[in-house]
């Protein structure tokens, strides 16, 4: 029995010291123009003093690609690689040729603060399809339990790249420009102030109204036959749930109304957003939701297919986006499971409260 606890510490200690080790990245913005240059800050930190063997620079040049309005999707819904090129590898350029950095030739910088070991760099991405990517960081390269090189999960960002403005509907601007001609102003007459003959009238007979009542009627003693009106609260979670529901049987997109639906559908997930976590999420950008979500009770992991619903329904809208028949009720699935798992999540917070 001894021997089952000792290893089972030590499993747990070999666990929590990979969890600290880490890879993100930061975009110097989420959106561009086709053939834009964008700078990415590649991050890797880990404790300081904690060996690893390497990184892996592989993931920064494969993007996972979500929309690709050039290029359409293959039978299985998967889209082609995106036309996309790496420029520069920034503090990394000299390893360019290489796959892989040895741990050894990278040079880490410590905190005294937070006692972890660091190291950045900048690397720079041109995007020749518009469409809708996810960026990863460098990989980790560590030993695993069994004394096996394994490669810990990264972080990612999303990034649109926009099309180009010849591509899109540029109607308003083809119209001709016409001259502003001065305005003509007629004197006024009686007619002009009808509306405020109006008002006054309607103000007077309120007010007599309002006297006749407090003078000829009184107030009931008795209680009324008629049951009183009872409001019925509904829950975010079960008007999300039922705003679902009838916008899935209503067969929108299938009906050709992709924006319609797409409108919808991300109305109905912002709504329920400001209703559960009490931010103006009828207002905000995707970005200021992202933020104003973390300052609540909601599941980073989260973040990604919330950002996805509402971006992707931006492209349909204003980018005139067509993107894959699959792809509308993938995210009717995931609109599903946002909701379900922030309600699942918003139990188990209530009853840690009671406990």
């Amino acid at each position: 029995m001894g021997r089952i606890i000792c290893i089972l510490f030590c499993c747990s200690f070999y666990v929590s010291a990979w969890t600290q080790i880490g890879s993100s990245i930061q975009l110097s913005r989420d959106t561009i123009g086709v053939g834009d240059m964008l700078t990415a800050s590649v991050n890797i930190f880990k404790p300081a003093g904690q060996e690893i063997i390497g990184i892996d620079l592989e993931p920064l040049y494969n993007p996972q690609t979500l929309l690709n309005m050039v290029a359409p999707a293959d039978s299985l819904g998967v889209f082609p690689d995106p036309d996309m090129e790496v420029s520069n590898l920034g503090q990394w350029e000299a390893f360019a040729n290489e796959k892989q950095i040895n741990s050894k030739k990278l040079e880490w910088i410590t905190d005294a603060t937070t006692n972890k070991d660091f190291v950045t760099a900048d690397v720079q991405y041109i995007f020749w399809d518009p469409g809708v990517y996810q960026l990863s960081g460098a990989g980790i390269i560590v030993k695993d339990s069994s004394s096996l090189n394994s490669i810990l999960p990264m972080e990612r960002s999303m990034l649109f790249v926009m099309p180009p403005e010849s591509l899109m509907d540029t109607t308003v601007k083809q119209q001709e420009l016409r001259p502003i001609k001065s305005i003509i102003r007629e004197a006024k007459n009686w007619r002009d102030y009808i509306w405020l003959y109006t008002l006054i009238i309607l103000v007077a007979l309120t007010i007599l109204a309002l006297f006749l009542f407090k003078r000829f009627y009184k107030k009931s003693n008795t209680q009324s036959s008629n049951p009183a009106t009872v409001e019925v609260y509904v829950s975010p979670y079960d008007h999300a749930i039922e705003q679902l529901e009838s916008l899935r049987n209503q067969q929108l997109w299938q009906q050709g109304k992709i924006k319609e639906y797409q409108s919808k559908l991300t109305s109905i997930i912002r709504k329920y957003i400001s209703d559960r976590y009490d931010i103006p999420a009828m207002e905000n950008t995707s970005d200021e939701i992202i933020r104003s979500l973390r300052h609540k009770n909601f599941d980073p992991t989260l973040n990604t297919q919330l950002k996805e619903i509402l971006t992707i329904a931006d492209l349909v809208k204003f980018a005139k986006a067509d993107p894959p028949e699959d792809i509308h009720e993938r995210f009717m699935d995931r609109a599903y499971h946002l909701v379900n798992a922030t309600q699942k999540q918003n139990l188990l917070t209530d009853k840690e409260e009671e406990e």
